[in-house]
């Protein structure tokens, strides 16, 4: 009989342990993916304020979002593809591109962001020709030369501001610092990574420039960090959200307070583009999930980045998909800042 018993509660016990283990695996182990759904419409009210003034709009400009599920478990990607009919996977090298991996991935796209408020605020203070200061603090690295030394040390997203102590605020500064180096040589390179300061020994590597002549490098494509100071500060709550595509939006709003005009019209607008200084909107990507968030989300209109180049493919991608997709929701293409605020001024007032 205690044979019998002990037999059995080591049954149990083993049945139990799988039991775990399957349910374990199924919870925690990563999936090489990412998953991606429609994110939230959210209103910017609560996002970007002006300092000194409280005035809003009587309607909302909604910045849309694609939802990214990173890696999932295995039932968090079951759950996901139950709950939401509009999903794509993609696996993490192909989502990633040319980034290393995915730290620096989502390194990157924060800064992105971060510039995104930057220019958004600069093309604001243009198209009000309004006076602006800007200043350069640094170079981001955007990716690495295939043969570099340095992605060994250095980061995609990592923000470079001085060379050998010596302060670098642009790329001038930074050609100048390794003008008279010789590939081999190495270099202490100051950067920033997220919240770090840190220091790192860097070999040079041999670059060749298109006139034929080469010349000592580190090996990175970067991009220049900018500092606004307009004259009325302007505030941004936008540190959960990563990437360019906001910058449209935010353009509007910022533009919306500072003239204290309600280019809303007591409607909810929503839309998507990057922005660059001189108010050019610029190509996005998953434009099908932020239309579905956008409509969800009731919006009346959603603003999208037209068309201009032969590479473009944001207008033609969202005209397919709405013609499959039941929404009251209107498409407005638009190539420039000032044709977005020319259609909104044409809106009637809802009141």
């Amino acid at each position: 009989m205690s044979n019998n018993r002990s037999s059995w509660s080591k049954a149990r016990l083993t049945g139990t342990l799988a039991l775990a283990a399957i349910l374990g695996f199924l919870l925690f182990y990563p999936l090489p993916y990412f998953v991606k759904t429609p994110g939230s419409a959210e209103a910017l009210k609560t996002r970007v304020s002006v300092e000194g003034s409280a005035w809003q709009e009587k309607g909302d400009f909604l910045f849309t979002t694609v939802l990214q599920h990173i890696k999932p478990s295995i039932l968090e990607y079951a759950f996901v593809r139950l709950k939401e009919k509009y999903t794509e996977t993609v696996p993490v090298e192909q989502a990633i591109g040319n980034v290393s991996d995915v730290d620096a991935y989502n390194q990157l796209t924060e800064w992105m962001r971060v510039d995104s408020e930057a220019s958004a605020v600069m093309a604001a203070y243009d198209y009000l020709n309004k006076p602006l200061q800007v200043e350069e603090t640094g170079v981001i690295i955007r990716s690495f030369l295939k043969d570099t030394l340095a992605s060994r040390k250095l980061h995609e997203g990592d923000i470079v501001n001085g060379i050998d102590g010596k302060t670098i605020r642009n790329s001038e500064e930074l050609a100048l610092q390794l003008k008279n180096r010789k590939p081999g040589e190495t270099v202490k390179v100051q950067i920033q990574r997220g919240k770090k300061t840190l220091e790192e020994t860097v070999t040079l590597v041999k670059l060749e420039d298109t006139g034929g002549t080469s010349r000592a490098g580190i090996g990175f494509y970067f991009s220049p960090v900018r500092k606004v100071l307009p004259d009325i500060p302007v505030h941004f709550k936008l540190d959960d959200i990563g990437g360019p595509s906001a910058g449209l939006m935010l353009t509007l709003d910022i533009i919306s307070k500072l003239e204290q005009k309600d280019y809303t019209r007591g409607l909810k607008i929503a839309g998507t583009g990057t922005i660059d200084a001189k108010g050019n909107v610029g190509q996005i990507g998953g434009i099908r999930y932020k239309l579905v968030a956008a409509s969800r989300e009731g919006a009346a209109y959603f603003l999208c980045p037209k068309d201009v180049q032969e590479t473009d493919g944001n207008q033609k991608e969202a005209e397919a998909f709405l013609q499959s997709y039941s929404t009251s929701m209107k498409l407005i293409p638009v190539a420039t800042l000032k044709e977005a605020a020319a259609f909104l001024a044409e809106l009637p007032d809802q009141g």
